[in-house]
């Protein structure tokens, strides 16, 4: 590459010493080189007829090189270096027109505190740590997001509920009444069979490595498949509350779970089970993350984490880039 550089730069030389070039005209030998030169093609000529580079817009000179000052110019560098940062930003925004949803996790239980798989089982209840997250969830909700609920889905399990509860009172309180909720059964968590309500240390030898391994591919001793059926679900949970939500404006809330939300945001977002697998995607109790969905889009477009800790929009493509492998985080929650 550099041999042929040095020979078309010759070949421009040589033809610009020829008188290729002139005020009067120009060769199109000569402007062949010269836009070769700057990266362009040759595409139109001044009041001068000196060509012009097309990658630079600056008129060429005799020796195939710009001429400075000539021809348009881009904006200055200080302006590019305001733009920039602006379209970026708006990249990374949704758009106004996008629905909005809220994805909350209920508060600890004494199956969370006794590191006891919960599932599908609906005997735990929150403890009283519990209970103050639901009540710090409830305060972030009523200050911040209320006036913009315009539905509202919850888990039939108690827990769930329990956690609703807490913030549909701490609303009350600041005059706001949400919507009444939609019970959705499919928003229950991930179906666990025979290790429910057992202590994950006792599960050591009973397949519990295997799972943790490979959630995706491990199939129970009864054939159920726990997390493709839990994707599943959040797949149908998806069509059906954006169904749901179409008739009015404002943002949706659903109230669940913790391996139930790692899969409605992973699987919003245009994701895999592989991307549910990233500690991205956890919830830990009483966090909610919010997700944008442009209206007709296949998949959404950004989320972002809101309480307990705020963080900056986030795009789905970026996600997707990002997203490690499993890196031993509890789906049993």
């Amino acid at each position: 590459r550099a041999a042929a550089a040095r020979l078309s730069l010759r070949g421009a030389q040589a033809a610009a010493r020829r008188g290729a070039v002139t005020c009067g005209g120009a060769r199109a030998a000569t402007a062949r080189a010269a836009a070769a030169r700057c990266g362009g093609e040759s595409i139109a000529t001044r009041s001068c007829h000196a060509p012009v580079c097309a990658s630079r817009r600056r008129s060429v000179g005799p020796q195939g090189r710009c001429v400075a000052g000539a021809g348009r110019h881009r904006a200055p560098m200080r302006a590019r270096a305001l733009l920039l940062p602006l379209a970026m930003t708006r990249a990374l925004q949704p758009s106004p027109a996008a629905h909005r949803f809220l994805l909350a996790r209920h508060g600890e239980t004494n199956f969370n505190a006794e590191g006891r798989i919960q599932g599908t089982l609906d005997a735990s209840m929150l403890t009283n740590r519990g209970h103050q997250q639901a009540k710090g969830l409830g305060a972030y909700v009523a200050e911040n997001e209320a006036e913009r609920i315009a539905h509202v889905w919850v888990s039939p399990m108690r827990r769930a509920r329990q956690t609703l509860e807490a913030v549909e009172a701490a609303c009350a309180a600041a005059g706001i009444a949400l919507p009444a909720a939609t019970a959705r059964d499919d928003l229950r968590e991930i179906e666990l069979h025979h290790w429910e309500g057992r202590l994950k240390t006792d599960l050591m030898n009973d397949g519990w490595a295997e799972w943790k391994k490979d959630p995706a591919a491990y199939v129970m001793p009864n054939g159920a498949r726990p997390l493709p059926d839990l994707w599943e679900r959040a797949v149908g949970n998806w069509v059906a509350i954006r169904d749901g939500s179409a008739t009015a404006a404002g943002a949706t809330l659903v109230v669940s779970h913790g391996a139930l939300g790692r899969c409605m945001v992973a699987a919003a977002l245009g994701g895999s089970m592989d991307t549910f697998k990233s500690p991205r995607y956890a919830f830990d109790n009483c966090e909610c993350v919010e997700v944008a969905w442009e209206p007709g889009a296949p998949a959404a477009s950004h989320w972002r984490r809101l309480h307990t800790e705020k963080t900056p929009w986030e795009s789905a493509a970026a996600q997707k880039r990002a997203a490690p492998g499993y890196v031993g985080s509890d789906f049993a929650a």
